[in-house]
C-alpha cells in the first residue's frame, strides 16, 4: 500500500488513541505508540476481510491477528482490574514511589 499510506494511517490511529484517551480518562499517562499499532493492526484485517480470497495464507495471517489482540487484551484488563486487586509485596529500592498511572484504553 506505500509507505505513505501506513504512515497517515499509523499517525490518525496515534491521534484518535490520544484523543480518545483524553476524553475518557485525563488523569493517565500516555506511554508508547499503541493508537498507532492497533490502527494498523485494523487496518491489515480490513484488509484481510475484503481480500480474503486473493491472498495467500489468509486463514493463517487472520488467526495471528487474532491472537495477538486477544492476548494483548487480555492482559490489559488483568493488569487493569485484576493486578491491582492482588497484595502485593513493599518495594525494596523505593519505599515511597508510587508509579504515575498509565493508560491502558
Amino acid at each position: 500500500h506505500g509507505s505513505a499510506r501506513i504512515a497517515i494511517v499509523y499517525c490518525a490511529g496515534v491521534f484518535a488513541g490520544a484523543l480518545g484517551t483524553s476524553v475518557v480518562d485525563s488523569e493517565v499517562y500516555l506511554v508508547g505508540a499503541s493508537g498507532g499499532v492497533y490502527a494498523i493492526l485494523a487496518a491489515h484485517l480490513a484488509n484481510l476481510t475484503l481480500n480474503y480470497r486473493q491472498m495467500r495464507f489468509a486463514s493463517v495471517q487472520l488467526l495471528a491477528v487474532l491472537i495477538f489482540v486477544n492476548c494483548d487484551l487480555g492482559y490489559a484488563l488483568y493488569t487493569q482490574y485484576l493486578d491491582s486487586q492482588v497484595e502485593k509485596p513493599p518495594p525494596a529500592v523505593w519505599p515511597n514511589y508510587d508509579p504515575p498511572p498509565v493508560s491502558y484504553v
